[in-house]
């Protein structure tokens, strides 16, 4: 069993090695560096006080990794599946942590995804700061769109917005966010009673939009390229 330095804050990787969308995405280059990498990079850069440890069943991204200077543990089987949650990959890691040491476990425990590539560890830093007021926190981005909630008659429901108002301007809505699927921060205790990503107080960190981009497809990946030759 690989040995993992306990630190007061644990950042997990889930890094799988299938995905039908992207064969190989965490292996797919942005920028010139793998995914895995760009994710590693920025883990290692927030300081000292943190361990990086990727989850992984591939043998090419536990090298990549291992290279990069992350703690690598084995992915279960029975959790690399295309139905596997991320928490599980997580919740794995801190059970292997807690069976290597009763005093195993980091008070903080955040989940970084591969697949947001323009975080910066100001981001990571800024959710292990709100994780001071709340007891989970996600990054998201300002969301100004008109959104519509559309039932099963196909029968259409505005959301965050009042059509029996006048339209506002896109600059006046406000307070509505989406998930950027970049960083999850947990008080660790917590996050493995409840078995979830969002419990109790949930904190957001607000990272712009040209930053919070989430690869899932071939097209996200051709965005991506675009958007790292502007901010890398």
């Amino acid at each position: 069993m690989v040995t993992v330095e306990v630190k007061p804050v644990l950042m997990v990787i889930p890094a799988r090695g299938g995905s039908k969308g992207i064969p190989d995405k965490n292996l797919r280059e942005v920028g010139g560096l793998p995914l895995i990498s760009r994710t590693i990079r920025t883990a290692l850069a927030v300081g000292s006080d943190h361990s990086v440890v990727v989850s992984t069943d591939s043998e090419r991204i536990a090298q990549i990794a291992q290279a990069e200077g992350a703690c690598v543990l084995e992915r279960p089987t029975s959790i690399s599946g295309d139905t596997a949650s991320s928490e599980s990959a997580v919740l794995d890691v801190l059970e292997q942590l807690g069976t290597q040491s009763p005093a195993g476990i980091p008070t903080r425990t955040l989940m970084l995804q591969c697949t947001s590539p323009f975080t910066l560890s100001s981001d990571i830093t800024k959710v292990i700061e709100v994780l001071d007021s709340f007891d989970s926190v996600f990054t998201a981005t300002s969301d100004i769109a008109f959104k519509w909630n559309v039932n099963e008659q196909r029968e259409a429901q505005p959301i965050g917005h009042n059509i029996r108002e006048a339209r506002s301007r896109r600059q006046e809505l406000h307070g509505l966010v989406r998930e950027s699927g970049a960083v999850y921060g947990f008080h660790t205790e917590k996050f493995q009673k409840e078995r979830r990503r969002f419990f109790g107080r949930i904190g957001v960190v607000e990272v712009p939009e040209e930053r919070a981009l989430e690869i899932d497809s071939h097209y996200d990946l051709k965005i991506a390229e675009l958007i790292a030759g502007c901010l890398d």
